[in-house]
């Protein structure tokens, strides 16, 4: 069996397990799957047949609590798209924006609320964006890893998202498996457990066995008013340091690895 299916085949049963109340969601989302002859849910095909079913239910998990505040790492190219953008013009070059917030932020010290590029609330692919109480530091691939984003997900000119916790208080959620149904790169936490958080699968250890990162929260859309970024350049010497991909199979057999491990585990009563 191709590591991709065997992937999605171990995270459905975790899933099930682990998140019971989203078995009959996770069942139809096979469904889905199976009717549009794909056999996992990680091809751009797949997830054109799947992501109006999610965004029905992305950011339906339990209240979530954390600490001051939350950090997103996300790209510039997604600033204009995902929010009524009054910054420039719609259209241009990532790096054309980001050298443009960059001089801002240079000129001020500090952080830039969002209200001073855009208007209304943020509108993230699915609904959802993910968050962790950890700021990223100046290596911002490795800062990636510990959040489960391997160097494909991690663009050169990026931002920072930070939310104040007590401000967007009631929209903090534990992510789902739904939430995180279309990317290979998830585990969810056991609900019975009553947990205040999700935890993110760590890539740092890549190529040794991969262990848990960061805590992590799902948002939906928030006031861009409440929202502050920062832009910051993940270099080349960052992505050379570390490379990890899901382009490499090796990758795809170390979560195979991680996620069978944590099977047994529950199995033997052990998580």
């Amino acid at each position: 069996m191709d590591v991709r299916n065997r992937v999605h085949d171990v995270r459905q049963t975790l899933g099930m397990q682990r998140q019971p109340e989203w078995g009959d969601t996770l069942q139809n989302l096979n469904r889905i799957l199976i009717k549009s002859s794909q056999n996992n849910p990680y091809s751009s095909a797949a997830r054109l047949e799947l992501e109006n079913e999610i965004r029905s239910f992305a950011g339906k998990g339990l209240q979530g609590a954390s600490g001051e505040w939350l950090f997103s790492i996300c790209s510039t190219a997604k600033l204009p798209r995902c929010t009524d953008w009054r910054f420039l013009q719609v259209g241009l070059p990532s790096w054309k924006i980001h050298d443009a917030l960059t001089r801002q932020y240079r000129r001020t010290g500090s952080w830039l609320n969002l209200t001073q590029f855009a208007a209304g609330e943020t509108r993230f692919p699915l609904g959802i964006a993910w968050f962790s109480d950890q700021e990223p530091d100046q290596n911002l691939v490795c800062a990636g890893h510990l959040r489960g984003m391997p160097n494909d997900w991690i663009q050169t000119h990026s931002v920072i998202l930070r939310c104040r916790s007590t401000d967007i208080a009631t929209i903090i959620k534990i992510p789902t498996v739904v939430d995180g149904f279309l990317s290979p790169i998830f585990m969810p936490v056991e609900t019975n457990l009553n947990p205040k958080a999700g935890m993110a699968i760590s890539l740092e250890p890549f190529p040794n066995d991969l262990d848990w990162g960061v805590s992590e929260w799902i948002l939906g859309n928030i006031p861009v008013n409440l929202v502050d970024i920062k832009p910051v350049l993940a270099t080349s010497t960052d992505y050379a340091k570390h490379r990890v991909s899901l382009v490499e199979d090796s990758l795809w057999a170390a979560l195979d690895t991680f996620y069978q491990d944590q099977l047994s585990k529950s199995k033997m009563g052990t998580t």
